[in-house]
């Protein structure tokens, strides 16, 4: 079995690069490959050059690939396929993009647990639990407020899943903004115990202010440089992001100090001095072990040595080393590997050894038919409208109605202005990036002004009197209008309507016009191209 399908391979390469008069039809081996089982299994199951080493061999399942994900798991199919000492080395279930999602619906679990860790952290920092509650319902205050804002007030519909990452900003400047706030409370407490607790709160918000607020101010001012992208998801991204940055500090500055007065004039004699009791039975006990004895008053002496040595005494070593690493971080980061933009044709959800990466990155294009499925990318052209100047750049599902040209600005319909756009055709026809097909591929040309033409140019007759050539001769603003009209009903052409825009098919459309009802319009020129559509940047830019 293996030896006819090398010999069937190495049969299909010499059919492939040789004339069709060059090959023997009574040959044995052009009879056996010639059947369907062998030439399914060289165009399908085996790779392109089975010569280089290494024989892979692809499965392909009696099932529909996008519906695949919803029938079985990839699991059971790969344990199935292994049973038979077979070994996957990569596979595609048209499933990518939902196991991406998947993998996000689970590393939701992952913030849940830096809130837990955020809390344990405040908790163990301030032994208030009221404190604790507080700052967590002022992050959480923060993301409702900047949700109504972004939805209601800005009317920005479009959030996407990114956004949800200024949960995880939000808790880290959110914890650190209230540990200023408290320690400025805790001096200004602890420096005039008789003073009126609004002086207080005073004290502690001029202290904090200035830190919270700079530190606020700044990384609002990142978040907003992302509205300058030319991606919708990071521009909304940042709007949200520093709204909830925002309203963290207006709350900050309002909410927790609130909170503070009233922790120290009811909370502090009921549950926080239980909890303070109990804190201080657990530090008492933490004190009488082992490790208490010495091992951490040395622990900070000997951090604090090795740091006086290294600050102090060789300071010029210290600046040498690390301006060292700074220039050698630079040369990774703009040389080498460098940051570059995306140079895969692929998009990569998961790391390189993932078996649904491997597939994409190594083996797709081994196969011939995986190698054929890109399609080329089209180059279209639209005449009879107007082009939006103006667009919702956060609102992106948002389509505007197009500004049609009246009926006298519409050129097109008139003989001359088709011949001079039919000659346009043929000579974008003939670039290098344009893909030469035949003529029978599709039946609508790429243009579509040639087949109007020969409507228009056939002689005139005793049953033709309009639509002909001798008709044609007015040349009156119209003509063509109605001559479209009546070829498309002896036609029955199809594609006449603007649902059909995304079909690669030059066409002529009609547009309901209030004074003149139905008319030509719109025409569209759409032309194949010879590059297809890739993630590689340098590969769509030339086509740009």
């Amino acid at each position: 079995m293996m030896a006819t399908l090398e010999q069937c391979y190495r049969w299909s390469r010499k059919v492939a690069t040789s004339e069709w008069s060059d090959i023997n039809e009574d040959d044995s081996i052009a009879k056996v490959c010639s059947k369907q089982t062998y030439k399914y299994a060289v165009d399908y199951l085996l790779p392109i050059n089975i010569e280089d080493g290494g024989l892979y061999s692809m499965f392909i399942l009696p099932y529909p690939s996008n519906v695949m994900k919803h029938i079985m798991n990839a699991n059971s199919v790969i344990d199935l396929i292994e049973s038979h000492k077979n070994e996957v080395i990569g596979f595609d279930f048209a499933m990518k993009e939902g196991l991406f999602v998947r993998y996000l619906n689970t590393d939701v679990v992952y913030g849940f647990v830096a809130l837990f860790l955020v809390s344990i952290t405040l908790l163990s920092s301030t032994c208030s639990p009221l404190f604790t509650i507080a700052v967590l319902l002022t992050i959480a205050q923060a993301m409702i407020c900047a949700y109504f804002t972004y939805r209601v007030l800005f009317r920005m519909d479009f959030f996407p899943f990114i956004s949800l990452l200024a949960v995880v900003l939000l808790l880290g400047i959110g914890a650190d903004d209230a540990f200023i706030l408290r320690q400025s409370w805790r001096k200004a407490r602890n420096t005039a115990s008789t003073t009126p607790l609004v002086r207080l709160v005073e004290c502690a918000l001029e202290r904090s202010f200035a830190t919270m607020a700079v530190t606020s101010a700044t990384t609002i001012c990142a978040l907003l440089a992302n509205t300058v992208s030319h991606i919708t998801a990071v521009k909304c991204f940042g709007v949200f992001a520093a709204l909830c940055i925002l309203f963290n500090f207006i709350l900050i500055l309002t909410w927790l100090p609130a909170c503070l007065l009233y922790q120290h004039n009811r909370y502090l004699v009921t549950v926080e001095a239980t909890f303070r009791c109990a804190w201080r039975i657990l530090e008492k006990i933490r004190l009488k072990m082992p490790f208490e004895n010495g091992y951490k008053q040395r622990f900070y002496v000997v951090i604090a040595s090795i740091l006086r040595i290294f600050i102090v005494r060789l300071k010029f070593l210290t600046i040498f080393v690390f301006a060292f690493l700074f220039i050698l971080s630079l040369y990774v980061l703009l040389i080498n590997p460098g940051v570059n933009l995306p140079s895969k044709d692929y998009f990569q959800y998961f790391r390189n050894g993932h078996i649904i990466e491997q597939y994409d990155a190594f083996y797709k294009h081994r196969f011939k038919h995986a190698k054929s499925k890109t399609i080329p990318l089209i180059f279209q052209l639209a005449y009879g409208f107007d082009p939006l100047h103006s667009s919702h750049y956060f609102k992106p599902q948002i389509t505007e109605k197009l500004e049609i040209w009246p009926r006298d600005e519409f050129e097109l319909d008139n003989i001359d202005s088709l011949q001079e756009l039919n000659r346009i055709c043929e000579h974008i026809s003939t670039s290098e990036f344009i893909t030469s097909l035949p003529r029978d591929i599709f039946h609508p040309s790429a243009c579509f002004v040639d087949k109007i033409l020969a409507y228009m140019g056939r002689p005139c007759s005793l049953t033709l009197m309009d639509c002909c050539v001798e008709a044609n001769m007015s040349r009156h603003i119209g003509n063509v209008s109605s001559c479209l009209s009546k070829m498309y009903s002896q036609y029955e052409f199809l594609l006449t309507q603007p649902a059909d825009l995304n079909l690669p098919f030059g066409r002529a459309l009609f547009v309901d016009d209030l004074e003149n009802g139905r008319r030509y319009g719109i025409h569209i020129i759409a032309f194949l191209t010879n590059y297809t559509f890739t993630f590689d940047y340098a590969k769509m830019k030339r086509y740009y």
